[in-house]
C-alpha cells in the first residue's frame, strides 16, 4: 500500500498524441501517471504496477479497444472493482 508521500496513480489508456499532454497535466496536479496506447498495454500495465486510483480509458484504439479492455477487466476479480472513466471522441447521434 502506498504511503502518504506516494502520489495517487492514474492509468491513462489512449492512442491519441494528446495523451502526453493530458498525462503531463495530471502530473502537474500531483498524480503519478502510467500511460498505455491500447487495451492490451493497459492490462499489462495493471499487472506490473501498484493499483491505480482510476483508469482513464478511450474506447476506440487499435490492438484491443476500450470495450475489450473493460470485458477483460470485468472478468478479473482483482481488477473488476477499479473505477474507470471513459473518454472518447466517438459517439452516435440520432438523425431526425
Amino acid at each position: 500500500m502506498p504511503d502518504a508521500t506516494t502520489p495517487p496513480l492514474i492509468l491513462l489508456i489512449d492512442d491519441e498524441p494528446e495523451l502526453e499532454v493530458m498525462a503531463r497535466y495530471l502530473e502537474l496536479e500531483g498524480y503519478s501517471v502510467l500511460t498505455a496506447t491500447n487495451g492490451e498495454e493497459g492490462l499489462l500495465a495493471l499487472a506490473s504496477c501498484r493499483k491505480p486510483c482510476i483508469v482513464l480509458l478511450d474506447l476506440m484504439m487499435p490492438v484491443m479497444d476500450g470495450y475489450g479492455f473493460l470485458r477483460r477487466m470485468h472478468d478479473d476479480a482483482t481488477l473488476c472493482g477499479l473505477p474507470v472513466f471513459v473518454l472518447t471522441a466517438s459517439f452516435q447521434t440520432e438523425r431526425m
